[in-house]
Parts: structure tokens; sequence; C-alpha cells
């Protein structure tokens, strides 16, 4: 499975966007929405969270699927058709679809500790915008990651190439809290992908903190006989 650049650039700083896995388990309903220029994709069903770092998508629509993340690699698997798959990962997965909804966004994304350097800052309607130099071995696929904060928390990180053209972004909005975490509800990506202009938003509606989740989800295995097909994502 290729991935854009974009992805794999995205992947490498959002995924350490995330401060910490919350120790408590989650459930939300979720709408993923991906629009690539005229074509409208639609994905709606149940997000699992369970600690330490298990994320189970349960889709409805528009097939049956199950879909679990852990370290390092993600399974996908069709009931009705009794085939599954397992993509190892060579980079990061982009974007944070799942850990974005179990983290807290780190103050600078991330982007230190993903070797970037602070150039400059600048107040823009309200927002703090920072603009980060990427490490010598990110300097020929990125130019410049800015991120952009509002009351010192951050809600948007936007990656342009080295000539300067817009790359991807991506952005939190409508947080829920519980007690400690701030977990957004809507996150919007946009990213162009072989030139084509690619968005895509994910909601989540119906959160329920600290619940027992179902024994299917907790003890999740595949059937026997099931034969997994491995690949690198």
């Amino acid at each position: 499975m290729r991935r854009s650049a974009a992805a794999v650039l995205l992947g490498i700083v959002v995924v350490a966007a995330v401060e910490a896995q919350s120790p408590i388990t989650l459930r939300a309903d979720f709408t993923r929405t991906i629009r690539t220029g005229s074509t409208v994709e639609t994905v709606r069903g149940t997000l699992f969270y369970r600690p330490p770092a298990r994320v189970i998508l349960r889709v409805t629509e528009p097939v049956s699927q199950w879909v679990v993340f852990e370290t390092g690699s993600m399974l996908i698997w069709y009931p009705e058709a009794g085939r599954a798959f397992r993509f190892s990962e060579k980079t990061p997965s982009p974007y944070g679809f799942p850990s974005t909804f179990v983290g807290v966004p780190l103050p600078d994304f991330g982007l230190a500790a993903a070797g970037f350097t602070l150039e400059g800052s600048q107040m823009r309607e309200g927002a703090l915008f920072t603009r980060w130099k990427p490490p010598a071995g990110l300097a020929r696929s990125i130019g410049t990651a800015t991120i952009g904060s509002r009351d010192r928390s951050p809600y948007q990180l936007e990656v342009t190439d080295p000539g300067g053209s817009f790359l991807a972004r991506v952005t939190y909005r409508e947080f829920v809290s519980y007690g400690p975490l701030a977990i957004p509800s809507r996150i919007e990506l946009v990213q162009v992908d072989r030139g084509v202009l690619v968005s895509e938003e994910v909601t989540y509606r119906g959160h329920q903190f600290d619940a027992d989740l179902p024994a299917e989800v907790v003890g999740f295995r595949l059937p026997a006989g099931v034969t997994v097909e491995e690949t690198e994502w």
C-alpha cells in the first residue's frame, strides 16, 4: 500500500503529537468523510480504545469491517468475505486517525523531539503561529512546519515543501474535556496527493469515557481458519 509523501511526512510529526495515551477506556461513534476531486467517500462505525495502545474501529458502512491498530501494525478483517490483511509500518501512521482521539497534543506537536528547530513566531488574528525548520534528514521533502495555537493550546499543523508549496494541514476542533484530557471531536485534514487535493473530516459523537467495552472488542481475535495476508504499509 503506497502512501503519499504528505502522509508519510505528516506521520513523522503528528504521531509525536500525542502527549500521553489515556489510562481509561473510550468509545465513540465516528463518521469519516473523504473528498478527492468530485468523489466523496463516507465511512461510519464505532471507535473503541483499550489502554495501553489498542484502538479498534468497527466499521458498519459502507461494508462490514474491523480495523485493529496496535503498535507497528494495522489489521483489517472483512467478516463477510472471511479475509484479513495486516499492514506493518515502515514509518509512523499518518494524522493519528485513532491516536488523536486518545491523546493530548504537545504544545509543539512533538516537532522538537523529531529534530525540528524553531525559526520564529508571529501573532495573526488572535492566534500564535510558530515556524519550524526540519532536520537535515527531512529537508529534501519538507520546507517549513507551522503550528497554530490559541490560548496556549495547539490546534493546527501545516507542512510545506522546500519550495514553499502546500503539502498538508491537520486541524483539531470541538474539544471534549474529561478530567485532564482535551479530546478533539472533529479532525480536518487537507493534503496534496499526487497533485490532487484531498480533504478528510473525522467526527466523533456519543463519547463514553471509562466505559465497559463489548466482550468481542476486549477479547478480539480472528476466527480460526482465517488466513492473514501480510504486507508493508
